[in-house]
């Protein structure tokens, strides 16, 4: 064997350590704020057609446009949420208390609980006991109350520090985006040199894929909740923060609002007048279907995104990471998920308008 290329191949080898070394230590050091500056990711990447419109069609400084994107999401987003986590925060206090559960009178269940397949019977029977007798029903299962509130308090202990991570996260995507013209010039020569026969087409496939789980998935889901939480609030629905939460879990999952409005609609015919029962109705109904009008304008044409896929990446994403978790696993397991199906063969569209 040539001693030169026995050298050579073990100075490729230490090269080759000592780099893998390095990104291993570059992963533990970044790895607190991996999860956050993924969404500033995610968040810059789906606001950056707006921005390059503001500085191409509107002559805005880049610097300037990316303060003032920054500034509407910091208000769009972290002031509502704010109020609800502060409103869940307090619903949660109250309910600990021992008092306040034994005042709480619930009305008895439907008839047509009981017709639900799987769970129906338990749950039927379940809701007429604690409707029944309240108190002897907290004491039954005091301990799966007590698990149960352990481990809500637990997620929910998460919510501030996942606020604090959301302004975080807006505050660097403003910042990616006044650098957004080199960063896409630098993902175009990272595609590139990855895929070298489609990395354009990759790079505009991950790009579209981003803004239609963040608009037309997350975006609705948070507008839809959001207008459900204020008539909720308005309306004096006990729990409101806490069913606002349930309902921005419930959208992002695609399930949907239907269940909080069936509770917030037997709630309003069992405690309030006619009107305000009535009135609440209407509008929970019409928020419930705000989803099918909003979808079709924020999804892209063409997007092909399994629910299934979206499910379980915000599911999962929400066991492991908690609230922003719920955010990003949705998008990243759509994003592998798609960039799979381009790997194997499968043509995707891409509908993207041209930006001047």
């Amino acid at each position: 064997m040539d001693p030169n290329n026995h050298k050579g191949f073990v100075e490729q080898g230490l090269r080759l350590t000592l780099l893998l070394m390095l990104l291993y230590w570059c992963l533990v050091i970044l790895s607190p704020f991996v999860l956050m500056l993924l969404w500033a990711l995610i968040i810059a990447v789906t606001m950056f057609p707006f921005q390059k419109s503001l500085v191409n069609r509107r002559n805005w400084n880049p610097k300037w446009s990316s303060v003032l994107i920054t500034t509407i999401l910091l208000m769009v987003f972290v002031f509502p949420i704010g109020l609800v986590v502060n409103a869940v925060v307090q619903e949660l206090e109250y309910a600990l208390d021992h008092t306040a559960l034994t005042e709480l009178v619930l009305p008895p269940p439907p008839a047509s609980v009981s017709t639900w397949p799987v769970v129906g019977h338990e749950l039927y029977g379940l809701w007429e006991s604690a409707s029944s007798n309240l108190s002897g029903f907290l004491q039954e299962y005091s301990g799966e109350i007590a698990k149960a509130g352990s481990w809500l308090a637990g997620k929910l202990a998460g919510i501030g520090l996942a606020l604090l991570q959301i302004v975080l996260a807006i505050v660097i995507a403003g910042v990616m985006l006044n650098n957004s013209s080199k960063a896409e010039r630098t993902l175009t020569k990272v595609f590139d040199q990855l895929m070298v026969d489609n990395g354009q087409h990759m790079l505009k496939i991950s790009a579209t894929t981003i803004r239609n789980v963040a608009r037309g998935i997350l975006g609705v889901a948070f507008i839809q909740s959001m207008l459900a939480g204020l008539g909720m609030f308005i309306g004096g629905v006990p729990g409101a923060g806490f069913l606002t939460l349930l309902g921005l879990f419930l959208g992002i999952i695609q399930i949907g609002m239907f269940p909080i409005t069936i509770i917030v609609i037997i709630w309003a015919w069992y405690n309030t007048d006619p009107l305000p029962a009535t009135i609440l109705t209407i509008y929970m109904i019409v928020v419930g279907l705000v989803d099918n009008v909003l979808k079709p304008i924020f999804l892209g044409k063409g997007a092909d995104m399994p629910m299934v896929i979206v499910f379980l990446g915000a599911i999962g994403g929400f066991i492991a990471y908690g609230l922003i978790g719920l955010f990003v696993g949705a998008v990243v397991l759509v994003l592998a998920w798609q960039l799979f199906r381009v790997w194997t063969g499968v043509k995707l569209p891409v509908n993207i308008p041209e930006e001047e």
